[in-house]
């Protein structure tokens, strides 16, 4: 059985906590192949709950996770949930993106507050 490494930040609804949020990943998976796409994923599900959500807004706060085993390495950011008075906010669909030698994908969102996870599996050999 593969042992699950987990880890969690709590930020403070601030856009200067995107950085700190991009050097926590990469610091923590500095060796693993699908770092640098981790990064971006963290960085752009966290900005979008500073966006779109009431993370943002005064005293707003969202969580980031990081599980990693030998198999999969999954990344969720949680948000404050909705706010019905930010405008613009975008559809929550489903995504998926291929990037490196990983895939990536990420249910949709339902609730509020919101869990926004995105799996990593290793792309099978050639």
């Amino acid at each position: 059985m593969s042992e699950v490494r987990v880890w969690g930040l709590i930020c403070p609804g601030r856009t200067e906590e995107i950085g700190r949020v991009r050097r926590w990943t990469r610091d923590i998976l500095s060796d693993h192949p699908s770092a640098d796409d981790a990064v971006v994923i963290v960085s752009e599900l966290g900005t979008n709950a500073l966006l779109y959500t009431a993370s943002g807004q005064e005293n707003g706060v969202f969580q980031v996770a990081l599980a990693l085993s030998d198999h999969v390495l999954a990344v969720s950011v949680t948000d404050a949930g909705d706010s019905a008075t930010i405008p613009g906010s975008p559809p929550r669909t489903r995504r998926r993106c291929t990037a490196g030698a990983s895939a990536w994908s990420a249910p949709s969102r339902t609730t509020s507050p919101s869990t926004t996870p995105a799996k990593a599996t290793p792309s099978p050999p050639n």
